[in-house]
């Protein structure tokens, strides 16, 4: 049986607007349907931006994700769901809600005050689940007669971030927006410091989605997509057979004239089938694992700090947060806001050229100024996200959230890049190219830390695998994992 396909769409790879990169969000397809991570300002834009190859309807959208709350990843949300739910937008056939939204507190707050500063009339009902860490106050639903005006708290958790423990949160307190359901307070279990299995995508081919935190300047949570296990093969011939034969009985005594009909129980439901001559038909064993993917927001480490590692890079604590979640994915996407050039990066990009070494180090900072960037302001660079990558043993990993002095180049395809054919033929061609190189530098240095790191913790390497410089536009095909051999 083949599972539905799956893929990861970018539709933002940016810290901020530049010609060939948006703000962040991406999509991740599961046949038809799609869950949106993130949406920053002009996200819906590029859905319908033919060089960006969404290929997705809004009607396909039913979840959004949201990584925190700072601008760039979230002020695309209310345009889109106005445009999903306007007044002209036809309501769902279901009473259930047009759309699901996750995300940190505050999430609320900010949907319900943008919504109604806007005068927003909506055509469907949206629900918004809150994820909380063990301290956090939960945001109410309803508001009682002599509910304050704002809503007052410190961030306290000790698995905040430094930066952000101690800081006094003052958000509105406003009434639900009238086409807002109860959504859920879902609270991080302290024990492995993970919100387990949040939700399951019943849109999404019944994905099981799971959370953890990771460390930025705000609360800011990395979500992992799980594929429960399938069966690689059907209902062999002899089975099929043996329910064919049972056709006249199935008539006579169930009325059903097809027995064929019964498969779906089988399949789908997974139910054994009772045939009236005493043989028992049972569905095919689940024995292709599913897909995992990890879909980080901004971060300088996504573990969290919350394992401590020996010299040599080993865990000397059982893995909690992301670090338990995310082991052996398929593909992780991590930012990789800032890059630079090493001594070492230096002299090899010297053994292709002087101009080679002088265009990287011309668009990469130096060492100092990137590590401190990258710490003060919460964000990686590729020793960042290849010691993450290569200590949950990722399959591949895909980069994105560049700075805007890494913009993209002019593409002519929608794969991964990796040659100059790839790029579009016009005007902005010998600028593209130097963009280009810039990219498979970055790459490189991502794919040196996480293979070395990974072989020293894991005893083991993803192969001839290569990190990924995500473009806006940029398609990956997950592929189906193969099927246990017995």
């Amino acid at each position: 049986m083949a599972p539905p396909s799956m893929q990861v769409c970018f539709l933002g790879t940016s810290t901020t607007p530049v010609p060939t990169r948006n703000y962040s969000s991406l999509l991740v397809k599961i046949d038809r349907d799609a869950v949106m991570v993130d949406c920053g300002e002009g996200t819906q834009r590029q859905l319908f931006t033919p060089s960006v190859h969404a290929d997705t309807k809004l009607t396909h959208i039913h979840t959004i994700l949201i990584t925190h709350l700072h601008p760039d990843h979230l002020l695309g949300l209310v345009p889109m769901m106005f445009t999903m739910m306007g007044l002209s937008a036809p309501a769902p056939r279901h009473g259930g809600p047009r759309l699901e939204i996750y995300g940190p507190l505050g999430l609320r707050a900010h949907l319900r005050t943008t919504l109604a500063t806007c005068y927003a009339s909506l055509s469907s009902n949206y629900v918004v689940h809150e994820l909380l860490w063990p301290d956090q106050p939960a945001y109410p639903h309803e508001l009682p007669p002599d509910a304050p005006p704002v809503f007052r708290y410190v961030e306290g958790d000790p698995t905040l971030p430094p930066g952000v423990r101690g800081q006094e949160r003052i958000l509105p307190l406003m009434p639900p927006h009238a086409n807002e359901l109860p959504g859920r307070n879902i609270r991080m279990d302290p024990m492995t410091c993970t919100w387990p299995d949040v939700a399951t995508l019943a849109h999404a081919g019944n994905v099981h989605l799971s959370a953890a935190p990771i460390t930025h300047r705000c609360p800011t949570i990395g979500y992992v997509f799980q594929e429960p296990p399938s069966a690689s093969q059907s209902i062999s011939p002899r089975d099929l057979a043996q329910l064919d034969s049972n056709t006249e009985a199935l008539f006579h005594e169930q009325g059903i004239r097809n027995p064929r009909v019964l498969l779906k129980a089988l399949l789908r439901d997974r139910t054994p089938l009772h045939l009236p001559d005493g043989t028992t038909l049972h569905p095919p064993a689940l024995d292709r694992p599913g897909r995992k993917l990890c879909i980080l927001g901004d971060t300088s480490d996504a573990s969290a700090d919350l394992v401590a590692f020996d010299d040599i890079g080993q865990a000397t604590e059982p893995l909690r947060g992301m670090l338990h979640l995310a082991r052996d994915v398929d593909l992780l996407v991590h930012e990789c806001t800032y890059a630079s050039m090493r001594p070492e990066d230096v002299a090899l990009a010297r053994t292709v050229s002087d101009a080679h070494a002088h265009l990287l180090t011309t668009h990469l900072l130096d060492v100092d100024e990137a590590e401190t960037r990258a710490v003060s302001r919460g964000h990686s660079t590729p020793q960042i996200v290849g010691t993450f990558a290569g200590r949950i043993g990722a399959h591949s990993v895909a980069l994105n959230h560049f700075s805007a002095r890494i913009p993209a180049p002019y593409t002519a395809t929608h794969a991964p890049l990796t040659s100059e054919a790839q790029l579009a033929q016009n005007e902005h061609y010998e600028e593209s190219v130097q963009r280009f190189h810039v990219m498979r530098e970055i790459e490189r240095q991502v794919t040196r830390f996480w293979h070395e790191i990974m072989q020293r913790t894991l005893g083991k390497t993803p192969g001839e695998s290569r990190a990924m410089a995500a473009y806006d536009g940029l398609v990956l095909d997950v592929a189906p994992r193969p099927a246990a051999t017995s």
